[in-house]
């Protein structure tokens, strides 16, 4: 017995034709009319003033009390340095303020609280372990949080001091 072939123009025997006209017609009509379920106009007055007006604008959080945030100083008072700003070879001082570690430059202009990596610990341990103020070269990144800068320590030398024989 040999197989017998399929054809498109024949339906098997006993099978239904499940692709008649209605049915395609109703697939092609759900298909055109399902990007359009989205864009139905609104059917209440209470839901074209909703669709209308603008959202409301976020609520403010409650700022932190003086007391409780570090406050690093604005480099000027109208406006900090921007997000992404290099620091290169910048003199200044480590002080510690609280619990952070603020970086002042030799010229008293700008100051910037010191963001938590491996150099800070470093800078802080040899803050502790001085007495008086060491002079640091200093290279990083400024950031910006809160509308204050924060300076990322890449790099920062100690300035070797002054030795007191030299100057017998």
């Amino acid at each position: 017995m040999l197989p017998r072939r399929l054809s498109l123009e024949r339906p098997l025997p006993g099978a239904r034709n499940w692709l008649s006209g209605g049915t395609v017609l109703f697939l092609l009509l759900v298909a055109l009319s399902a990007p359009l379920a989205g864009t139905r106009a609104p059917t209440s007055p209470k839901a074209e003033r909703a669709l209308a007006s603008p959202p409301p604008p976020p609520t403010a959080q409650p700022e932190a009390s003086a007391a409780t945030r570090p406050r690093p100083a604005t480099p000027t008072p109208e406006r900090g340095i921007r997000e992404g700003t290099e620091l290169v070879d910048q003199m200044g001082r480590f002080k510690m303020t609280g619990d952070r570690v603020t970086f002042v430059t030799s010229d008293g202009k700008m100051s910037f609280v010191g963001l938590e990596n491996l150099n800070l610990e470093r800078i802080a341990r040899a803050i502790a372990d001085n007495a008086e103020p060491l002079e640091w070269k200093v290279s990083g990144t400024v950031t910006e949080y809160g509308g204050a800068n924060f300076l990322l320590v890449e790099r920062a030398i100690i300035r070797p001091r002054a030795d007191p024989r030299e100057n017998r």
